[in-house]
């Protein structure tokens, strides 16, 4: 009979030791599922975060580009201005000193093109701009850019041929020094 009533106890420690080591199972899955599933969320937010950031790095490097290019087209901008402002100087100094525009303007230059004597024709003339335009619209084209350029230019021009118009129309004397 003890030994029935012990193994009767035996046997209900048993399924109790079976039954807490079920539970505890049962509780370490649901432990298990729970971190599984954080674990998952955080991975897919990490991922997502990652996918943001690469698509942020993808909208910063559009737009530096679009910036630089940007940045690059000014630039050939401000040569191509500062390339018709030194056409223009050129023009206006050659239609200071008398001459057309893109040929020397040095004494030296003008002595040579008037048999070794120095024109004092730009001395003592106004350039012909000057005299074919009102003060105000002397140095205005009312044009701007590549255009604005290339009127310049052909004004310049059109300046120097006058101007050896005039020259060849004026007598021996005036290119001599003397003053009419």
């Amino acid at each position: 009979d003890v030994a029935r009533q012990s193994t009767k106890f035996l046997l209900k420690q048993l399924i109790m030791d079976n039954s807490l080591q079920g539970q505890g199972r049962a509780h370490m899955q649901r432990q298990r599922s729970q971190y599984e599933q954080q674990l998952m969320k955080a991975k897919q937010a990490a991922n997502n975060a990652r996918l943001r950031h690469e698509q942020q790095q993808r909208e910063l490097i559009q737009r530096l580009r679009a910036e630089e290019g940007k940045v690059a087209t000014l630039q050939k901008d401000m040569q191509l201005r500062d390339r018709q402002i030194a056409q223009f100087q050129e023009a206006a100094s050659a239609r200071l000193a008398g001459g057309a525009p893109g040929t020397a303007t040095t004494a030296a230059a003008a002595a040579a093109g008037s048999g070794g004597r120095p024109s004092m024709m730009g001395q003592h003339m106004p350039p012909s701009s000057a005299m074919s335009r009102p003060t105000g619209q002397r140095m205005s084209t009312g044009h701007q850019g590549p255009i604005g350029g290339f009127v310049a230019q052909q004004e310049a021009m059109k300046d120097a041929r006058h101007q050896a118009i005039v020259r060849r129309s004026l007598p021996m004397s005036s290119s001599h020094g003397t003053t009419t």
